[in-house]
């Protein structure tokens, strides 16, 4: 291993589920948290987004959309993890993957706002 190993991505599937937070329901936002086994470790992928068009909330899309959100059972998303060195250093969602499980192509009109990984779940609920 040298100081310029390759950076390597790989896909993987995930379930998730919906991070019900009050913080993020007073300012508009939405957060998921993706988990699985990865690497013979449990990892947990948070992300937080809020939508680009923001006649989306006015129409009503932001309500529908938490409530899609509440039934992820079964249902799995597209992460693109980031290794450098065998270790996970970033991930990135696939929004598409995201729209087509839930049957709806207005989450392909999310802005990610942050996101992180971590081997305890963020979802106090």
């Amino acid at each position: 291993m040298g100081l310029f190993d390759k950076v390597q991505y790989i896909e993987v599937e995930l379930p998730f589920r919906l991070d019900n937070d009050a913080a993020d329901i007073e300012n508009d936002g939405i957060s998921i948290e993706a988990y699985g086994i990865i690497d013979g470790v449990e990892k947990y992928f948070y992300i937080s987004f809020m939508l680009k068009d923001v006649s989306m909330y006015a129409k009503g899309d932001y309500e529908e959309m938490r409530n899609l959100l509440k039934e992820t059972e079964g249902k799995n998303i597209i992460l693109k993890l980031k290794y450098k060195k065998g270790k996970i250093k970033n991930f990135k969602l696939d929004i598409k993957s995201l729209a087509k499980t839930m049957y709806d192509k207005r989450f392909e009109c999310i802005e990610i706002l942050c996101w992180g990984v971590g081997d305890k779940s963020s979802i106090s609920n």
